[in-house]
């Protein structure tokens, strides 16, 4: 935390906060550049462009909460944070191999699975639950409503 004497500058939040917002405005501004809509539909900006937006939105909640409650620091186990931290980037590289091969579906559902469970400690119900109604419910919303082709891997059968 930066302060002086007998006065708070910015804790960690609100230094992180002014980054994400900086890189969703920066996220924002490339993504204009793409095109947003076509007569099709979304175009290749536009998902970028929408989590742009996102960012800028939870990094100005991060930054206002930071504001009005200066002296609630976050603070992680330094531990902690690297056993969270190798499980996510052992998800992701999973994730990223086995896509294809299992397609949109399963792939999702067990890295959603491996965080829940892994990194985030949460239930075996729990992290079931939210795998599952995630992944089925970012499936209708590309796959149904957008009409993004996604690979279905193992399950082409049923599709």
């Amino acid at each position: 935390m930066w302060s002086m004497p007998g006065k708070k500058l910015m804790n960690i939040d609100t230094f992180s906060s002014l980054f994400l917002v900086l890189f969703a405005f920066w996220v924002c501004y490339l993504s204009k550049r793409l095109l947003l809509w076509s007569p099709e539909g979304p175009s290749d900006g536009f998902f970028p462009f929408l989590g742009g937006l996102a960012l800028g939105f939870f990094g100005l909640c991060l930054f206002f909460r930071s504001l009005l409650n200066p002296g609630q620091i976050s603070t992680v186990k330094e531990a902690t944070t690297k056993t969270r931290l190798l499980i996510y980037i052992g998800s992701l590289i999973a994730y990223a191999l086995f896509f294809e091969l299992l397609g949109f579906l399963l792939a999702t559902f067990f890295f959603l699975f491996a965080i829940g469970k892994g990194a985030e400690k949460a239930s075996w119900k729990k992290s079931l639950i939210i795998s599952g109604l995630s992944t089925a419910t970012c499936f209708f919303v590309f796959y149904y409503l957008l009409d993004v082709p996604f690979p279905l891997g193992l399950l082409k059968a049923l599709f």
